[in-house]
């Protein structure tokens, strides 16, 4: 430091310049920290930030901060066995002052604010944060943060030359955002869903006029040292999509009718009409019933749920549609003439389809758990459980090569490992494979129907 030695009040001043000057650095903790540069679900990096929010992890030099928060990004992928976060690093410089002093060498410690507690104990604070000179002396330091932490940590540079010249920066970690669930809700029904498989099961009723309400909850990290509250949190925005197939089958049954239903804010969640009254406001008895066809014979896995913020999806939800209400809700198309009889459209009378194997005396049909043959349907192909007497239907080929799930999958039957290999060679009216099949049924077929798949194998498993 500068060379005041046979002047006690020079002395003073000068620890006392040092000390000012290098606290300035660091500033005053504040009780409540606030950090706006992550209160909200949008951030995309990793990031560390200063007091004021100002970004810390560009590559540029900053003035040691008296506050320095690190967050990692919100909704990030989950990691494997073994593998670790990125690590946040901030360049910082200390100052000292008087500029002319001597001997401006420094050194550099962490510590955790409370060593003792309950989550510090036992823990290598290397193993978190770091913190490492330029050079030996050096006032440029870089911080690294490797992990989360649970323990405010506290950054000491002191003054080599005058011991009582110390400034120093706590350390915080943002609790994260992991993910969020969603719990749906409707008046008069029971719509389900699991979180755990974003899977689930929604209503068609054309006599229901109650919407459907998807309320959200938060996932949040359990190692932090700064909480994230709810009111930071900015919510996704739901949109809603049919599956392909459905909305051909929609669109089909009456132009343009495959219409996406809107979300809108509700209290922690969001509000839809599904399939409900207002879907076939103004549509004739006959518009009606292909409608109800249309929906019942495609719904499996028929309707998504997007959750996003910005351009980002941070969750996908896929349900199936209960369509028991709507198969009961068929208009009358036309009385009978010179009598009193109703008659009730015959071409929407409702017929099976099944889906075997050719040759096979197992039992199983094709896409049932247990079945080899689950994983052989096209992306976006057609294979309805069921058709109308009035309506033409398509039925998609099979994957022309496919294999099984493997041991543990749902499509591994019998012993053997690794993955059996299978060819699709066409369609048949009967296992004998003597009536080809071109894949219509056309309009006006009646009875159950059930379609054989020549399938060979490739390739079969190991033994």
């Amino acid at each position: 430091m500068y060379n005041t030695k046979n002047n006690k009040l020079s002395i003073l001043l000068s620890i006392l310049a040092v000390i000012v000057v290098i606290g300035l650095c660091g500033g005053v903790y504040m009780a409540f920290f606030r950090h706006p540069a992550v209160n909200n679900t949008a951030q995309v990096d990793d990031i560390a930030t200063n007091e004021q929010g100002e970004v810390l992890n560009d590559g540029e030099i900053h003035s040691m901060p008296s506050n320095m928060l690190f967050a990692a990004r919100s909704f990030s992928a989950p990691l494997g066995e073994g593998d670790k976060p990125d690590t946040i690093e901030a360049i910082i410089s200390a100052e000292i002052s008087p500029a002319k002093a001597k001997d401006k060498t420094v050194d550099w410690m962490l510590e955790f604010v409370n060593s003792n507690s309950e989550w510090a104990a036992n823990k290598t604070l290397s193993d978190y944060v770091t913190v490492t000179p330029e050079t030996d002396g050096s006032l440029i330091a870089t911080v690294a943060c490797k992990q989360a932490f649970g323990e405010q940590i506290k950054l000491t540079v002191t003054s080599r030359d005058n011991p009582d010249a110390t400034a120093t920066c706590l350390i915080d970690y943002k609790q994260q955002l992991t993910g969020m669930e969603i719990a749906l809700a409707q008046e008069g029904k029971e719509p389900t869903v699991n979180n755990s498989t974003k899977r689930g099961t929604v209503f068609a009723d054309f006599e229901n006029e109650n919407p459907l309400i998807v309320d959200y909850t938060y996932l949040k990290s359990d190692v932090y040292t700064v909480a994230l509250d709810d009111g930071e949190i900015v919510a996704p925005v739901m949109t809603v999509e049919y599956k392909a197939a459905l909305t051909t089958a929609l669109n089909n049954a009456k132009a343009d009718s495959a219409k996406i239903p809107v979300a809108e804010k509700d209290g922690d969640g969001c509000s839809l009409s599904l399939f409900c009254k207002d879907f076939i406001d103004g549509y004739t008895a006959a518009e009606t019933n292909a409608i109800i066809s249309a929906i019942d014979t495609n719904k499996y896995s028929a309707v998504i749920f997007n959750f996003a913020i910005g351009d980002e999806n941070i969750a996908t939800y896929t349900f199936t549609i209960d369509t028991t209400a709507i198969k009961n809700q068929m208009r009358v198309v036309s009385l009978s003439v010179g009598t009193e009889e109703l008659i009730f459209s015959e071409d929407m009378e409702t017929y099976t389809i099944t889906y075997l194997r050719a040759g096979a005396t197992n039992g199983k049909t094709l896409f049932e758990i247990g079945s080899e043959y689950g994983l052989s349907k096209m992306d976006d192909g057609f294979y309805p459980e069921t058709y109308t007497s009035g309506e033409s239907v398509k039925i998609s080929d099979l994957k022309a090569r496919f294999s099984c799930s493997g041991p543990g999958g749902d499509y591994h039957s019998g012993g053997g490992s690794g993955c059996a290999e299978y060819k699709f060679n066409g369609w048949y009216l009967d296992s004998e494979k003597t009536m080809p099949f071109d894949g219509t049924i056309p309009l006006g077929t009646t009875g159950d129907i059930a379609l054989y798949a020549d399938i060979s194998m490739l390739y079969t498993h190991a033994y």
